[in-house]
């Protein structure tokens, strides 16, 4: 943790400097003092290798292995190689000795950043594995668009289609230079789009559409401000977003770890109570001849119960939402032996293809016949729904109650179960919960899991 806090001090600090040097390059293109942006060009190229490096060596060591992984590792070293590249562009542009080293130089800028936003889509898809199929057709159209541009970049010192250089041996913009544009910047319409259409969660919905973001951002200023070098270190600030990212999911995944540890202590005190010999000694007592049948099957679905509530204390992975419904419906059985008539509940299941961390309905429907008054004159009816849309798995559990406070139990600060529930959700399948308030009385609670959940 200490290591994470001092890689990100330093980062920031960083960046700071790059910010406040960008700047003063921008506000120094438009006067005749180039070589305040020469230099400023060249710090911040320096500065972005720097943070390059450091960042690159903190997820080496310091995360495990795996392709996504690997990919991102790759996608820093072609940042390292595009803003050194950069560098010996600068240093070398109007040398009439290097204007071959300038050429070479040039054409692997260009070459980086189409790596850059290829390999990128490569990472999408290692992260989007469940659409893989609806991501191929889009997988060759980038990979034809790049090969392409490879093609037309390799053979600029022929063309002259990108760049040239003239008699001074300085870089000059071709008239067809915008034709350069179109693949990189066709590749990033196409990442955008998968991007929102594929990813659930905001916060890294904004991180991997910044990557594409700040690089148009910085190719614009680019164009009306010829002479800064701007987009090269534009994708060192997405690398920054992504990195945090990385740290921010790997602190979920600590959690996570952490309440796997809960539930085998939970394993521990649940096996010295010796859970089958209670399940096992209720079934005894059921088939006591002379049990009325009522009591039967009063305590045959008290067994069924009991055995869900003490699996749940035990597993450690979560559930098919069908057992999870089992286990609402012997609760609701149970409820029943007390309130008859006065409480129902409605299946409407239409979607059991998806895993839920164990407990997530039954506490949600428990809370509910909970926090409302049952009586005659009051009764309850509770509707559990689920149905699967395009991105999600959706739970939906509705009561008709008209009781304040029973409609509004989601937000009670005090129910540590509905808290310890959404925090399992989150952590487990990514899940998401809402609660939906009917002006004409009643209210849903909305469970969402993404279909790119891992279970």
């Amino acid at each position: 943790m200490r290591k994470s806090i001092a890689t990100g001090l330093v980062t920031f600090i960083l960046l700071i400097a790059i910010l406040f040097i960008s700047i003063n390059t921008v506000f120094f293109s438009g006067t005749e003092d180039l070589s305040n942006v020469l230099m400023g060009n060249i710090i911040s190229d320096l500065i972005s290798i720097l943070l390059c490096i450091i960042i690159f060596m903190v997820v080496f060591l310091d995360l495990r292995d795996n392709r996504s992984t690997r990919i991102f590792l790759l996608l820093l070293f072609i940042e390292t190689v595009l803003l050194f590249a950069d560098i010996h562009c600068w240093v070398w542009d109007g040398d009439q000795t290097l204007v071959t080293a300038a050429i070479v130089a040039n054409i692997v800028s260009y070459l980086c950043v189409l790596l850059l936003l290829t390999f990128y889509w490569a990472l999408l898809l290692e992260l989007y594995k469940p659409f893989h199929k609806r991501m191929a057709k889009f997988t060759k159209v980038i990979i034809a668009l790049a090969v392409t541009d490879v093609i037309l970049i390799v053979t600029n010192p022929l063309t002259g289609l990108f760049f040239v250089m003239d008699g001074n041996a300085l870089y000059v913009r071709s008239d067809t230079f915008l034709l350069s544009l179109l693949a990189p910047n066709f590749i990033g319409l196409i990442e955008v789009y998968c991007i929102l259409k594929f990813e659930t969660k905001s916060r890294r919905k904004i991180v991997f559409i910044g990557y594409i973001l700040f690089s148009w951002i910085a190719m614009f200023i680019q164009l009306f401000n010829y002479g800064i070098s701007l987009q090269y270190v534009s994708f060192m600030f997405s690398f920054v977003l992504m990195y945090a990212n990385i740290y921010l999911d790997r602190g979920t995944e600590l959690i996570f770890n952490e309440s796997r540890m809960n539930e085998q202590n939970a394993a521990i005190m649940v096996s010295q109570i010796q859970p089958h010999f209670l399940y096992n000694s209720l079934t005894s007592i059921m088939n006591i001849k002379g049990n009325p049948p009522q009591t039967r099957d009063a305590i045959a679905e008290f067994g069924g119960y009991l055995r869900a509530n003490l699996d749940s204390m035990t597993t450690t992975n979560p559930i098919p939402v069908q057992r999870e419904i089992e286990h609402v419906e012997s609760y609701i059985y149970l409820r029943k032996l007390k309130f008859g008539d006065r409480l129902n509940i409605i299946y409407n299941i239409e979607d059991t293809s998806f895993f839920l961390p164990p407990e997530t309905i039954k506490t949600i429907v428990s809370s509910v016949i909970e926090y409302n008054l049952v009586r005659d004159e009051q009764p309850l009816t509770i509707t559990l729904s689920t149905e699967n849309t395009e991105k999600y798995h959706v739970v939906r559990i509705y009561n008709d109650s008209v009781t304040p406070l029973a409609r509004g139990f989601i937000r009670d600060k005090n129910n540590i179960e509905i808290a310890a529930m959404v925090n399992r959700l989150n952590t487990m399948v990514g899940g998401t919960l809402k609660n939906i308030e009917d002006s004409r009385g009643g209210n849903t609670v909305e469970i969402r899991i993404p279909h790119s959940s891992r279970y």
